[in-house]
């Protein structure tokens, strides 16, 4: 009966414990689902802030064609025109909640002209009308861009390119689209247009810094051509340091003075010794 007893006890303990174990493993495996859920919300992370403003220029557009049915700007392509007249581009943070970034885009054009507009992106979703204008921060090569909204576009590297303020740590992306082309000029013309886009994102910021794309487009014998592109020329966050004019004047004057220093060395140790005297 004793014994019986003792291997009952333990029964009942060994069950107790295993229970235990069961139910650390559970509220461990929640805890660790918690804590991945909260590290996957925090990878989204806006980098800009209120008050930010980037400036634009370098602003390049080419265009040609040999096609006699294709003016400038081409169909679909409207843009061009509008960017071939822009001097410069500024977009401004006019706000930050949460993981949505409010712009305010000002182009000024050669005619002395402005067009304001304003808009938000969600770095996290991908929402908004201005999305790719600015992306999460401390994204790295393979991350997708937005989590939901181009969820398939996804950085291809991580590089090093200069801007003002010096070299910096770039995301870099680029994506190419192929179409069928169909004109109606009196007869039925088939194509096709290849485009490649090129995106550059400040890394620590998630703000674009450079964009390109080329466009060719073959319709029959015919073939055109453009392209637009345009750069990072200004911002409040990164300014090139200015060198003090004091600091200038004290270099100077010190290559000078070692420079004075280094010649009369050199003409003292060429002066010739006079010849000892015979007596």
């Amino acid at each position: 009966m004793g014994r019986a007893y003792i291997t009952e006890t333990c029964k009942i303990v060994c069950g107790l414990n295993v229970k235990k174990i069961v139910l650390l493993v559970l509220v461990s495996v929640c805890l660790l689902s918690a804590v991945v859920l909260t590290s996957s919300a925090q990878e989204r992370i806006v980098g800009v802030a209120e008050g930010d403003w980037f400036k634009y220029g370098d602003i390049d557009v080419s265009w040609n064609s040999d096609d006699p049915y294709v003016a400038f700007p081409p169909h679909g392509w409207e843009l061009l025109a509008e960017m071939n007249e822009t001097e410069w581009m500024l977009w401004s943070v006019q706000n930050v909640s949460s993981t949505a970034v409010f712009l305010k885009t000002v182009k000024h054009y050669s005619d002395g002209t402005e067009n304001t507009d304003t808009g938000y992106i969600g770095v996290n979703l991908g929402s908004g009308i201005m999305v790719f204008k600015v992306i999460s921060a401390n994204l790295n090569a393979g991350d997708s861009v937005y989590s939901r909204i181009h969820s398939d576009s996804k950085i291809s590297q991580t590089i090093n390119r200069t801007y003002p303020g010096g070299p910096r740590e770039t995301n870099y992306m680029n994506r190419t689209r192929h179409m069928d082309v169909v004109r109606m000029n009196g007869e039925t013309m088939n194509g096709t247009s290849d485009e490649i886009v090129h995106w550059y994102w400040d890394r620590a910021t998630g703000v674009l810094v450079e964009y390109s794309s080329e466009t060719v487009e073959h319709v029959g014998n015919y073939t055109s051509t453009w392209s637009i592109s345009y750069r990072l020329i200004e911002s409040n966050l990164w300014k090139v340091q200015e060198q003090s004019p004091w600091l200038t004047t004290i270099i100077i004057l010190t290559i000078l003075a070692l420079t004075t220093v280094a010649v009369s060395v050199l003409i003292y140790k060429r002066k010739p010794k006079p010849f000892p005297s015979s007596r």
